[in-house]
């Protein structure tokens, strides 16, 4: 995906600010897909799996956006079905503090 990421068809980096949980502020790179949709890691994490300080959809029950600190508990979600985190209109506090982060396009 490394090579990828250097093309135009490569979805942007999305940068997360503005919450009450100021551990998950940053850049976070497309790293790869989980659950049909793009999945984003801290730009720090040299991990590929989405699920330890990520952006990623989880596909299961209740499906929806999930943001997670460096330990993988989810901070912030959204049940908006959109292609990319950056598309969210509302981010839910689940363990993360308020106010819900702006996820914005790098």
């Amino acid at each position: 995906f490394a090579a990828v990421a250097q093309s135009a068809n490569c979805p942007p980096s999305v940068n997360v600010s503005s919450s009450g949980s100021p551990e998950i502020h940053g850049v976070y790179t497309p790293r790869g897909t989980e659950a049909g949709k793009m999945f984003y890691k801290f730009n720090t994490e040299t991990s590929d799996e989405p699920y330890g300080w990520g952006i990623f959809w989880d596909g299961g029950i209740a499906s929806g956006w999930c943001i997670t600190d460096f330990e993988g508990t989810v901070m912030y979600y959204s049940m908006e079905d959109v292609k990319y985190p950056y598309q969210v209109t509302t981010w839910i506090e689940y363990n993360g503090v308020s106010p819900a982060p702006t996820v914005s396009m790098e």
